[in-house]
């Protein structure tokens, strides 16, 4: 009897292996604020970090992925390049919203304000994928909530708001809303395609989208100092191709 109780558990019980991962994931993406303040303290605009970053991971993953993942592409359908273009589309705009949402409020308040995305993914599963959430699920998103409250009323009496933390807390709640319409879209391609080939395509279509925007809205690219290259090389590197 004792066996049969303790087997379940020892399938579902992810390896050591798993939270260092997850952990060391959680360190790279909670960098990326901090890194992207650091560039515009040197006077980068929001939108060239956005471009920086997708064009810097996309440039890094090339040749792994050419090398070594080329024939995945050939089984894409054309829808499947369809969804991964869409969902291109929308990390773009969350990058180019979000990062911008850092000039205007907090690195606190933007980060609580944007990683509301598993909120934002459950209510578009509900509404068009007709998903269930589970007691578990609610739970966290419940969690979620609370958190975040918390962390926003007590970051609001430290100081330091920003200069519109309105507009700014906006930008970042539309960056949540937008990657998790690129995670609900990307959903389906992802179970087909490996992960380097998938988000090879995902950064290479985002880097596009922003090339565009940054070429309409007439910003330089060069001129800036050595750190401000060395802190968009470093959210390209930590936050992007290892935390995402």
């Amino acid at each position: 009897a004792m066996k049969q109780v303790s087997a379940p558990s020892a399938r579902t019980s992810a390896p050591a292996s798993a939270w260092i991962a997850i952990i060391i994931g959680i360190f790279a993406v909670s960098s990326s604020a901090v890194l992207a303040r650091l560039a515009q303290g040197e006077g980068v605009p929001s939108l060239i970090i956005a471009a920086f970053r997708l064009i810097a991971a996309t440039l890094v993953l090339t040749p792994f992925v050419l090398s070594r993942h080329r024939s995945a592409f050939a089984a894409l359908k054309r829808s499947d390049w369809i969804l991964l273009a869409t969902a291109g589309v929308f990390l773009a705009l969350h990058f180019a919203t979000w990062i911008s949402s850092l000039e205007f409020t907090s690195v606190l308040i933007s980060t609580v304000l944007v990683t509301t995305t598993p909120i934002w993914v459950s209510a578009l599963e509900v509404t068009f994928l007709k998903a269930r959430l589970n007691r578990w699920i609610i739970l966290g998103l419940v969690e979620c909530i609370v958190g975040g409250i918390f962390i926003g009323i007590t970051g609001s009496n430290t100081g330091g708001a920003g200069t519109n933390p309105l507009w700014g807390g906006t930008l970042a709640l539309i960056g949540a809303v937008t990657v998790a319409v690129y995670m609900v879209i990307g959903r389906s391609v992802r179970a087909r395609l490996g992960l380097l080939p998938y988000i090879y395509v995902v950064y290479g279509c985002a880097a596009i989208v922003l090339l565009f925007i940054v070429a309409f809205s007439r910003l330089s690219s060069v001129g800036y100092s050595g750190s401000a290259y060395v802190y968009m090389a470093l959210i390209a590197l930590f936050p992007q191709i290892i935390g995402h």
